[in-house]
Parts: structure tokens; sequence; C-alpha cells
């Protein structure tokens, strides 16, 4: 089954000479452009995406237009290639099925569903715009449709009713978004290939479509209000296959905040019982299993968003997705990879967006379970996303879930706040030491004393010396000297902080001395002085071994750290030996003097 819209898109490029460029010369084009125009086109179908069409030339000439492959097309006549004869074709078929997926082959007419203005219903200044403005006319009545629904519901209506009033809105709305720049078109005349929308027009349509979105949610009845909101959300779905292709993006993130009012309609019938539940999910799944292809699928996955309530049926609708096998491959690929397809890029983007549209579904409906089963197997990390997740979790008690979210969060991007709440998290659920580790890792993020002070507070005394050590390699390994040296230190383990600090110094000279270090050192200084010019002064001298402004800095930083660390412990005479070896090496270095001398430590 070939995809209605990928057809329909590939067919309006080829309504331009830009789509024929390639194949056939730009007055050929225009040629088709007058006998489509003429209207010679005598008759066409479609099967499988090739359009069959017969046009009167010198003869009646047979074509065959592949839209996706216009080189693969055939004519009958002469010309021995792509001709005008496909060209009037191609622009004769996009003519006809323009909103054709709204029209759905049904006469509609908008004078009769959108009624007209009366005399006096609107101020005197307002009907002279609409009889001068048509798009401004359409406007008015299509508002005041939108304004009267739930008067017009109120007594009962039908889904079928529903639908025929959706579609007559879309269509109003096609011709509102074109607005002044709409084209008028005789009865008699062919209808236009391609449109053009203007801004205005196009924000004006919207609020239109959003709030008829919004009418079916809150005002159709109960029973019928998510079924009616998903058939007009397909309905706008189609009704993309004819907006201009500036205006895709913005018709895109139309469609995408239609999800709301169908959360709406999903809590009203979901308030009616179990039985209407029942039957939700059963036509939700019914409509998924419609899906021909593995695309498709996608897409009536996406535009269902999710209702399914409950995480069973959300993973029987994507495993029916995932089971589809027959995504595009790049040449070659074919049987290398079985049951893993290669998804092309604007697909893969299309997953992205429908795996995030439907946790925000499944949050607004309240299915905390169902979200946390899309955010499993969803393609992307969403941390945003995740942490919706896990704060709307903790609001409810549901501290598993809470838990499962948290533990994606903390695994992808490491935060200490983020580890902190998994702790709490941990300890509703019993899980000490669960809790322990998690407040280890929020101290490893953000090792100050408050986040020391409550991990250390929760290990027994017995495994305290270990776990410390152990947590200070870790330290070391991110280069977080000072943190490691003083949790050491805060614990009475001197020997190890000098062990820590040798390893950490090593190959010190290629980056500057983090905050916090001075204050290890005026302790450390307070044991062993000269241990530590020794291990600080080694590094200084290395890194003016290197050679240039950069390492002559680093140099100045780590003596500057030495310096203050002496100082404060009261070992300043220490300094001097420093100071004179530092003074020495830079007689023959004018650069390093300069920055000793900025940095205060000669005169």
């Amino acid at each position: 089954m070939h995809h209605a819209s990928s057809w329909r898109k590939a067919l309006r490029d080829l309504t331009s000479p830009l789509g024929w460029q390639d194949v056939l010369p730009e007055y050929v084009f225009y040629r088709g452009v007058e006998y489509a125009d003429e209207g010679r086109v005598i008759s066409w179908s479609l099967q499988d995406g090739v359009i069959c069409g017969v046009v009167r030339g010198a003869a009646d000439y047979r074509v065959l237009l592949h839209v996706d492959d216009v080189e693969r097309s055939r004519c009958s006549c002469p010309y021995g290639g792509p001709c005008k004869h496909m060209v009037a074709v191609a622009l004769h078929v996009a003519r006809e099925t323009r909103l054709d997926g709204i029209r759905a082959g049904q006469p509609l007419d908008l004078d009769a569903r959108l009624g007209v203005i009366a005399d006096g219903e609107v101020p005197s200044y307002v009907a002279e715009v609409m009889a001068a403005r048509p798009d401004v006319s359409l406007l008015v009545r299509a508002a005041r449709f939108v304004h009267t629904a739930p008067a017009r519901w109120a007594h009962g209506v039908s889904l079928s009713t529903l639908e025929q009033e959706a579609r007559a809105l879309l269509l109003a709305a096609d011709a509102i978004a074109q607005g002044d720049a709409a084209i008028t078109v005789r009865r008699d005349a062919p209808p236009p290939v391609n449109v053009t929308y203007t801004d205005a027009g196009w924000a004006s349509a919207e609020r239109l479509i959003q709030a008829f979105a919004e009418a079916l949610a809150g005002a159709a009845p109960a029973a019928i209000a998510p079924y009616a909101v998903c058939e007009f959300r397909r309905l706008v779905a189609r009704f993309g296959d004819d907006v201009p292709d500036d205006y895709s993006y913005r018709h895109r993130a139309l469609f995408r905040a239609l999800a709301a009012p169908l959360a709406t309609a999903v809590k009203r019938i979901g308030e009616l019982g179990e039985a209407a539940v029942d039957a939700w999910r059963a036509w939700s799944l019914a409509k998924l299993s419609e899906a021909a292809c593995a695309e498709e699928a996608l897409v009536a996955l996406s535009a269902l968003q999710g209702g399914w309530l409950d995480a069973h049926h959300l993973r029987a609708a994507c495993e029916r997705i995932v089971a589809f096998d027959d995504f595009p491959r790049p040449p070659g690929l074919d049987g290398c990879v079985p049951h893993v397809p290669w998804i092309p890029r604007p697909l893969a983007t299309l997953i992205e967006e429908n795996w995030r549209e439907m946790i925000d579904f499944a949050l607004q409906v309240g299915d905390l379970a169902a979200a946390d089963e899309i955010a499993r197997m969803r393609p992307v990390a969403d941390r945003e996303a995740d942490m919706r997740l896990a704060e709307a979790a903790m609001n409810a008690l549901q501290w598993a879930i809470a838990e499962s979210s948290l533990k994606r969060t903390a695994t992808r991007l490491s935060s200490a706040d983020v580890w902190a709440m998994l702790a709490h998290v941990m300890d509703r659920q019993g899980k000490s030491d669960g809790a322990t580790s998690c407040l280890r890792e929020a101290f490893l993020c953000d090792p100050t004393g408050d986040r020391r002070d409550a991990w250390l507070a929760r290990l027994p005394r017995g495994a305290r010396r270990d776990a410390v050590v152990q947590c200070a390699h870790l330290l070391l390994n991110h280069r977080q000297i000072a943190a490691a040296c003083d949790l050491l230190l805060h614990e009475g383990c001197v020997h190890d902080a000098w062990r820590a600090l040798e390893a950490g110094l090593q190959g010190a000279e290629m980056w500057s001395p983090g905050p916090g270090l001075e204050g290890v050192m005026a302790r450390l200084a307070a044991e062993d002085a000269d241990r530590l010019v020794q291990l600080v002064a080694r590094v200084a001298l290395e890194a003016i071994g290197l050679r240039g402004r950069d390492a002559y800095r680093r140099a100045c930083r780590w003596l500057a750290a030495l310096h203050n660390g002496l100082t404060a412990a009261g070992r300043g005479a220490a300094w001097d030996e420093v100071r004179a070896v530092v003074a020495l090496e830079s007689r023959s270095l004018p650069a390093l003097r300069d920055e000793l001398r900025a940095a205060g430590l000669l005169p």
C-alpha cells in the first residue's frame, strides 16, 4: 500500500519547474501548463503511486507518471522522454486532489455550513471590511461557527456530524490562511495548484483550529469526545499535505498542540467507567492495526498521541511498530542487520518527537505507569521529561516510578540534586544501602561539606575508612585534589591525604590548581611544611620548564597557592627558599619575571 501523504507530497514537487529541472527544458514545462489549463487531460487514475493518465494532443497519449521517480515515467508520444504530457497530468491531478484528504470525495457547501452574517449582526465598519475582503468574511463566519458549537451540540450530536463540521472548518481555515493572497477562482476555471499563506491568515486559521479542538474536547458528549478529537487530529494531519512548505513546521507545531484537547477528552471518558475506557483502548489499538507499513503505523500512533491509559496497551502498540521491518535502507544493507531497521533522519526525528509527545500526554492524563513505560522504550534521552515524570511520581507517592525516572536522569547526566532526590526516594522505599550510595554520588558531583556530612552520617563506623579512601580515589580521577585531601583530612587520614596529594600532583604542571587547595595546603603545611614545598615547587618548576606565557601563569598559580597555604599555617619562612629558587630561574626569563611580579610573588 502506498502511503497517501507520500505520493501527494511528491506530486506537489512536480507542480513547479524545479521538480523537472534535471529532466526537461523549462519551456517544455510551461507547454505542459498550457495543456493542463486547456483541459487536455481526459482521464486519470492512481495505482501504487503511479498515475495513469490520458492526454489529448495530436492524438490521445497514454502517460504513466511515477511521482517518486519521474525518470521512470513513460508516455506514448514520440518525444522519447519526460514530456509536456507528463507535466499536464501532474498539474491536473494536483489540482483535482488538493485538500482531497479533507473533502474525502464529498461535496461540502461552506455557505450552508457556516451560514451568513445577517444585517445588524456585526458593526457597520466590520460589515464594510467583510464586503471588501472575502477572507475576513469567512473568518468572522467561521469564528461564529466555532463559538456556537456547544449550543449546537447541547442536545446530542453524532460522530459523523462532528466529522463533517471538522472538514468544513479545515476548508475554511485553508482559505483564511491565504488571507488577502487568496486567488479568486471562477466556477468554470481550474482550481489553483499551489497557494500562498500569509502570517496573519495562518495565525487566524491556527486559532480557529485550536478553538474547535477545545470545543470538541469539552463540549461534545463525553462518550464520543476523544473519538471526535482523534478524527479531527487525523484530518489536521492530512491538512498538512497541502500546507505550503514554508508553513510545514508551524503546521507540525499546531498538530502537536492538539494533544492537550485530546487529554481533556480522554479524562472525560475516564469518568464514564471502565467499560468506556476499555472501548476506547480497543478502538485505539484497532486504528493502529489498520496500518500496512511501519511508517503508517508510526503516523497512526502519533495521531492517537498515546491514549492507552495503561502500560500494557502502550507496549502492545509500540511492539506492533517494531514488528514491521520495511523501513528504507541504504543500498547493500538489506539482510545484514535483520529486524534492526535503518531509519532515515526525518523518520528518526518523527520517532523522537512522538515519544516526547506520548510522555507529555500520559502525564496530562495522570497515567504515570504509561509515561514510565514509554520513557523506558524511547530511542533518545530526555532529561526534562524524566524530571517532570519523577516530580509527578513523587507528588503521587509512586516511589518506584520516581526511582526509575531519576535513575535514567542520573546515569545520563549526573547532578548532585538528582542524586539527592534519588536518595530520598530510596529511603521512602526502605532501600537504605541504595540511598547511601546515592548520597556518595551527590558528594562526588558537588563535594561540599554539607553533602560530605550527609553521606558520612549514614556509613557504619567499621566500614567508614575504606569507603572514604575509595571515594577519595574517585575524586582524584576527576582532578578534585582539594576535595579528596579535604575528605581524608576530615576523617583524620593524614597519611592517606599526603599520598592523595602526591598522586594528584602527577602531571599537574599541565593545569591550574582548583578551588579549596589553599586550605588543604595550610593543613598539610602544619604537618610537614618542607614536604609540601618539595611537592608543589616541583610542579611549578616543571611548568616553567614548558616555557610560554600560559605555562608561566600556571606556575604562578601553583606558587601563589603554596605561598598562601604556608602563610595561613604560620610557616612563611619556608616560602623564602622557594622564592629564591624562582627568582634565580626568572633572571633569564623576562616573561616569567613579569608574571611573578603580576602575581605578587616577586617585588
